[in-house]
């Protein structure tokens, strides 16, 4: 009974950690939900043959099939572009709950929690990444990006190559530009996993410096959001 309980508690704080990440993903790329353009996106809206071009040729056959379908439905690129945004927050989401997972143990106090997932999240979703929710197929890109980090997650904690690298392989035809994610997080796992004890230790300056990242990627966004409102 005891043990039941445990587990209850368990689940109810993995609920409530994706729902904050969740939330503040949604805030973060608030700006991204609504309709915006870049060259991909004009190009998508005013070249009819744009997609078969394009996208197919390029090897980007997800993005491709997805604005295909979108045609076949009579689906304007507006709201095309809007969809994908919000699967992207849903997929962003999962990628920092998955990586946030894997490095945290049940022996963690509170601190230590809130800074893995502060970590995982500056990992995940940093000024470098933003561009990805400016094109089209954002939801896809990071689709893409979600599948790398949970096939590294698979090749170095659960030992599964062969779904490791049939994920990887999915996440290449998502999107090509997003396979290092898969690199970069598996040397990443692999460190943690071989120094287990050592990742445990976090003195302040880490506090701060994990802290402040974080501080400065919100404000980089939020900067962003209020340029483009005066912009208009």
């Amino acid at each position: 009974m005891k043990d039941k309980i445990k587990d209850i508690c368990k689940e109810k704080e993995n609920l409530l950690t994706f729902l904050l990440i969740l939330l503040v993903s949604v805030i973060l790329c608030f700006n991204f939900i609504r309709f915006h353009t870049v060259p991909d996106t004009y190009n998508v809206l005013v070249k009819k043959d744009y997609n078969s071009k394009t996208f197919f040729i390029d090897g980007r056959l997800v993005t491709g099939a997805y604005l295909y379908i979108g045609n076949l439905l009579n689906i304007p690129v507006t709201v095309l572009t809007v969809i994908s945004a919000m699967f992207g927050i849903i997929f962003l989401s999962l990628s920092v709950y998955i990586l946030y997972k894997a490095i945290s143990d049940d022996k963690d106090n509170i601190n230590i929690k809130i800074i893995k997932l502060l970590g995982s999240y500056l990992f995940v979703f940093n000024p470098l990444s933003v561009e990805h929710f400016a094109y089209v197929e954002s939801g896809i890109i990071v689709l893409g990006k979600f599948l790398c980090i949970l096939a590294a997650k698979k090749l170095t904690m659960d030992r599964k190559v062969p779904i490791s690298f049939l994920l990887v392989i999915i996440a290449g035809i998502c999107y090509q530009g997003i396979l290092n994610i898969f690199i970069t997080t598996s040397i990443l796992l692999f460190v943690l996993e071989k120094h287990k004890e050592k990742s445990k230790k976090f003195n302040i300056r880490e506090w701060r410096t994990t802290i402040l990242g974080n501080i400065n990627f919100i404000s980089y966004t939020s900067s962003s959001y209020y340029n483009s409102k005066r912009c208009k």
